[in-house]
């Protein structure tokens, strides 16, 4: 059984969280909060269970304009609005419907992130799609 509790005022994250079956208590205190805020909960559970951490550490990684071959217009049933992507010359540029473009910074095996959203979009030029993921959305969108 796990009981938890969050909080939070103007620039102050925090979370206690205890699970009475393993008796495992888990608080942590954030004194900023950014759009790059987050707490890393899942690894500190990962920790306290002695499970793998998988790194999210990536490589930048700088592509050749030929190698940004991704460019189009991604769509998705699930997702309300289109995201056209461009290039110009070795930057990769996002832009959903009806918002401003944006330049992505580039990261090994076809990752692009926006950290000011918190966006990545991961490409597979074989299928043609898109994986999108912001905060808790994680969808699939295909070229058109």
């Amino acid at each position: 059984m796990v009981v938890a509790h969050s909080g939070s005022w103007s620039g102050y994250l925090t979370y206690i969280e205890r699970n009475l079956s393993k008796d495992h208590t888990i608080i942590l205190l954030q004194n900023i909060e950014t759009s790059k805020s987050s707490f890393s909960l899942s690894i500190v559970r990962k920790i306290l269970n002695n499970e793998k951490i998988i790194s999210t550490n990536f490589k930048k990684f700088t592509y050749t304009s030929a190698d940004l071959e991704f460019s189009g217009v991604y769509s998705s049933e699930k997702f309300p609005i289109k995201i056209t992507i461009t290039k110009e010359n070795n930057t990769l540029f996002a832009q959903g419907e009806g918002q401003g473009k944006f330049a992505t910074e580039s990261f090994e095996n076809n990752l692009f992130t926006f950290d000011q959203a918190g966006l990545r979009l991961t490409f597979n030029p074989e299928k043609s799609e898109m994986f999108f993921e912001q905060g808790k959305n994680k969808i699939t969108f295909k070229k058109e």
